[in-house]
């Protein structure tokens, strides 16, 4: 059987980590400085990366081939469902909790 590491120097594997580890400390620096970014951001802030990101989604659907089309949509729901779902119930239960301090 054919297999990439066959054809890999023999430290390629450490070097592969290595370079995993310093993408995540990227990754790590560039989600705190989003997360501060957002802290500071207001409604009208929120509302327009939305926007963006909706006009990009339909660009995105526009372009697909339609051989591809279904698939497509079948992922989108899934990441739809399995993203929309939790932030939805952290807000109900924010709401409820929010109604009893009222109360």
């Amino acid at each position: 059987m054919l297999s990439l590491e066959n054809y890999l120097p023999e430290d390629a594997g450490e070097r592969k980590v290595e370079q995993m580890e310093n993408v995540w400390e990227a990754v790590k620096k560039y989600l705190g400085y989003a997360k501060e970014y957002i802290q500071s951001m207001d409604v009208s802030d929120m509302t327009l990366v939305k926007l963006c990101l909706l006009a990009l989604g339909i660009l995105i659907g526009a372009a697909v081939s339609e051989k591809h089309k279904k698939t497509v949509v079948v992922v989108a729901v899934l990441i739809f469902s399995v993203t929309y779902i939790p932030v939805m119930v952290k807000f109900f239960v924010g709401m409820a909790e929010k109604k009893e301090l009222d109360a």
